[in-house]
Order: structure tokens, then sequence, then C-alpha cells
């Protein structure tokens, strides 16, 4: 019986087919060839977690130390909650006591069961777990991406473990949730010159009082913040509203900063005083290219209507030029504060509104006062009807490029008038419906309208009418090149 020889394939065609297996099942695959076994080892590896002692944990530190298999982890998510057993297996430390001498006086041991891999018993004590954590952790040579989530319990100092990467590692992407507590022991932290994105996520602690969060966020967070010179991107975000302002005013003109994230608190007092917000942005007005607002009421607390209040003196004397990029997550932003943050920024090329159904009168409202400059709008979820339509046409005509977000359409957009849903579903729509949106829209032509590429994103599933909605809106956008759906 003659043998047949196995199926050879250039590299790049393995990828290409490996795009279409799902995750879970590429991990499964290691043994069909060479690669295969290379694209599932970079799958299984590229994304490692650390976050409870136990035999998954061991046994993913020990299959690190291997140089073959950690050169291909590129995200680390530490989450040192075995910290928290030790402190609650031992008594709680002096505050002249190391971490390391924390561990030394622990007595608890780490032991596993045998398994047919392992037969032979494994006892390890935590400061051997510690020891290698730092071994593995400086060994990760392609590390770039790093989150770290600590919470509780505090410390007096920070655990060696967690910043061996920063020696090690050429991050440049780094997250931060940590309580205020924790992150008075995170400066001096040495070697981030290469990190470009910093994303914090911060919560008090409960445990000091407004000034010595005032203090941390002055002389701890913002000399920390500071010293990387290679920042490009920050993001904050708060998991309850406070006071930091501090942080504002103690930090000086970050350089390179283009993309800025901020997450605002529904309730008082949001971010603090609204003066020093705006002082920060506007000494960024030469460098701050994106700018991204949403709401947040993370701490489910009453809604405050004071939101608009502060918005309104944070960004009324706002200036920043350069800005080409604005990003509203609109959810919890009133409208009239949506349309106070679109007036600021009228240099903006780019603007994207999303996050809570918008009616036409707030279309209209938002789109009136948008610059001449404005070639790209994402927008919705909206209910789409030819009213909106020739809304887009007639406010923003030299718009290149419209990205929709459409739950429904309908023929006509007056007070009473609703999409109405096939008896079978709640989602697919009555086809009378669309037909008579169709009819509206063939008698309407845009020939001075600039559009050149239209992508509907459906909100309820995909389009049942793609064919015709090309026909469509090629018939009534002469300029139209593109659309996407």
């Amino acid at each position: 019986m003659t043998g047949k020889r196995p199926l050879s394939l250039p590299f790049d065609i393995w990828i290409q087919i490996a795009h279409d297996i799902p995750p879970l099942d590429l991990e499964d695959l290691l043994s069909v060839n060479s690669a295969f076994f290379h694209l599932a080892m970079e799958q299984r590896y590229r994304q490692i977690s650390f976050a409870y002692l136990g035999r998954k944990m061991m046994r993913l530190l020990w299959r690190l130390k291997d140089p073959y298999v950690a050169k291909r982890v590129r995200i680390l998510h530490m989450h040192p909650h075995f910290i928290k057993e030790l402190m609650e297996a031992d008594s709680f430390p002096n505050a002249s006591d190391s971490l390391f001498s924390l561990f030394a006086k622990h007595k608890k041991l780490l032991t596993f069961r045998p398994t047919k891999s392992h037969p032979r018993k494994r006892v390890y004590t935590l400061d051997q777990v510690v020891l290698t954590l730092i071994n593995v952790l400086s060994g990760l040579p392609n590390l770039c991406e790093y989150h770290i989530a600590w919470v509780s319990p505090s410390l007096p100092s920070l655990p060696a473990f967690l910043t061996t990467p920063f020696l090690y590692s050429p991050i440049t992407r780094l997250s931060l949730e940590m309580t205020l507590e924790n992150l008075e022991t995170l400066h001096p932290v040495p070697c981030l010159g290469k990190l470009r994105e910093l994303d914090l996520f911060l919560r008090p602690g409960h445990m000091l009082d407004g000034t010595g969060y005032d203090m941390i966020l002055a002389h701890t967070l913002a000399p920390f913040v500071a010293t990387i010179a290679s920042l490009d991107s920050l993001s904050l975000r708060l998991f309850k509203p406070l006071d930091i302002s501090p942080l504002f005013s103690s930090l000086p003109v970050l350089p390179r900063l283009h993309t800025l994230s901020i997450t605002i608190p529904l309730t008082a007092p949001h971010l603090g005083d609204p003066d020093a917000f705006a002082d920060f942005l506007n000494a960024h007005t030469h460098t701050l290219r994106h700018l991204s607002l949403r709401a947040s009421n993370l701490s489910f607390g009453v809604t405050d209507a004071r939101l608009a209040n502060w918005m309104q003196t944070a960004f009324y004397a706002v200036r920043v030029e350069s800005l080409k990029v604005l990003e509203m997550g609109v959810g919890l932003i009133p409208t009239e504060s949506v349309r106070l943050v679109v007036g600021r920024f009228l240099h903006a090329e780019r603007l994207v509104l999303t996050g809570r159904l918008l009616t036409l009168a707030e279309v209209v409202e938002v789109l009136d006062i948008v610059g001449p400059g404005l070639k790209r709008l994402r927008i919705g979820p909206v209910v789409l009807s030819p009213q909106m339509v020739d809304v887009f046409a007639a406010l923003i005509p030299e718009l290149e490029r419209l990205e929709l977000v459409v739950t429904h359409v309908v023929p006509w957009d007056e007070d009473g008038v609703i999409p109405r849903y096939e008896a079978e579903s709640e989602y697919a729509q009555d086809e009378s419906q669309v037909t008579r949106f169709f009819e509206e829209m063939r008698r309407r032509q845009y020939d001075d309208w600039a559009l050149g590429t239209l992508e509907f994103v459906n909100g309820r599933g995909r389009c049942s009418f793609e064919k015709e909605l090309r026909e469509l809106w090629h018939g009534c956008v002469p300029r139209l090149r593109q659309i996407i759906i």
C-alpha cells in the first residue's frame, strides 16, 4: 500500500486557514503539522493570567520557564489575590515588614495531588512561588501589554513580582485597576521608556480622608504619569465619583499625548473642579488629536442633573485646535451637553455619537452645530427615516463617510410612527413598512451630497434586504462609491 504524501502548503496559507478556525479548536490542533503547532502555541500562550494559587497556575509557570513558550506571551493579566490569601492565613504584617519577610514568616504549603503527568506529590512554599514568579516574569521578551488588577489588600510596598516585567519586557500598554491606597506604593517604577498607552481605573479604598487622597493624586499618581515621556494615550475611569482635580492640576504638559479617554461619573462631584479639567485640556491644545468622552454610573447612585452644569463649566472655555476625532458615548449624557461639546471642537474631522437611541430632533440639534470640516460621522442607534436622510444631506453636505447604526426603518418620522414587527418575531420588521420606506426614498435625489462611503451597522442582526438597499442608495446619491452592509 502506497502511503500518501502529507499536504504541503505555504505557511501563509495555513495562517489563512487558521483564521477560520475557532480559537479553542485551534489549540487542539497542535499535532496536525508544524504550521498548526506554531499557530496553536501562539493562540494558547499569547494571553495569560495569574490570579489564584493552584495547580493550573503552577503548571503555567512551569511551562513558561521554557524560552520557546515564554516568547509567545504578548498580554499578561495579573490579579494578585494570593496575597490576600496569604494575609488571611497569617497575622497582619507590621509596617516595617517587607513582602519577602511576610512570605518567609508564612508556614502554609501549597500541595498538589498526583497526576499522570506529575505522578509524585509536589509541595511548594509560598516564597518559592513568588521567586518562581519573579524568575518567569523576567523572561518574557515579547510582552507588550500588561494589566494589573489590585484592589485589595493594601501593602506597605509594591510586590516585587508586579514590577518585574517593567525591567525586562518592552511594555507599550499598561492597565492599572487599583485603589488609591495601593497606588501610593507605585512610585517610582523604573523602565517605562517604551510605554505608550496608560489605562487607569481608580477607586478609593475608604481608608483615608479627602486630604489623603488629594496627596496621593498630586504627589504619587501625577509624578508617575509625568515620568512616562513616551506616553501618547491616556484613559481615565473612576469606580465612583471622586474629586481628582489635584491630579489634573499637578500634571505637567505631556508632550506626546494625542489620545485622551475620560469617563465622567454621573453623580457629583463627577471629576471634581471642572476648571482643573479644562486647564488640562487647554494645556494640550497643540498635541491632542483624539478625545473620547462618556458618562458612567458604576456606583449605582441617583442620577444627578448637575452633570449638564458641570460639563457646561468644564467645556465652555476649552480651546483645542488640534483635535481631529471626537468620540462621545451619549448614553447618559444630556443632549444639550452633547451639543455643547460638539460645538467646542468645530475643527474635528471625525465625529462618533453612539450609546443610545437618538431621535430625529436630537440628531438635528447636534448636527446643526458641527463644523464644515467634518468628513466622517458614526451615529446611532437610530430609526432611519427619509426625513433623517434629508437632515444628513442638508446639514453635512461635505461628509465623505457616514456610518449608521440602524435598528429599523420607517417611511416617515412623526409622533406616533413606530416600527412594527412581524407576528412571529420581535426583530423582523413589518415588510409593508420597509416597502413604504423604499418608496419614499426613491422619490429623493441628493446630487449635491459629497458622500462617498456609506456603512450600515444593523442593530438587529443581518439585513434581509441588502441587495435592494444597495440599489436604492446608489440611485439616491450619485457620488456614492461604496456601500458596506
